[in-house]
């Protein structure tokens, strides 16, 4: 259950450019050969919710306080962004909760779900980018 709710903000392209900038730099420290695979997914995790409330912002939205915000989060960018995007969107919701069960309990990480996150937040970032792009005009 989710009472987080969509609310209207004014559109700030600089502080969207700002996102994104924190989304690219999270994937990049992802990378770095000290971070456990944990810590890696959950920074992954985080530069493609980054790139998501960028989108959310780009139209003037945001999720206000209240438990679910990151599925709304999802389920309104799924939104935006359309059907060509419905399978990296259900992969990162599927990421979403592997994430809780990471920083909340003990789940590991292994080789292939890092690898699979580290392109899933590549494609979240270069999806949103090119969304506000088009908006830009």
């Amino acid at each position: 259950m989710t009472d987080a709710r969509v609310e209207a903000v004014p559109a700030d392209f600089g502080e969207v450019d700002g996102r994104l900038s924190q989304a690219a730099g999270h994937l990049a420290s992802a990378d770095l050969e000290e971070i456990d695979p944990e810590s890696a997914y959950i920074l992954l995790y985080s530069a493609a919710h980054k790139a998501l409330s960028a989108a959310l912002l780009a139209v003037g939205r945001r999720i206000g306080s209240g438990t679910g915000g990151h599925v709304v989060l999802i389920r309104e960018v799924r939104r935006l962004l359309g059907h060509e995007h419905s399978r990296l969107l259900d992969r990162l919701d599927r990421a979403r909760r592997k994430r809780n069960r990471v920083a909340y309990a003990t789940d590991e990480i292994g080789d292939q779900e890092l690898d699979s996150m580290k392109e899933s937040a590549r494609q979240t970032i270069d999806a949103v980018s090119r969304f506000v792009d088009g908006l830009r005009g």
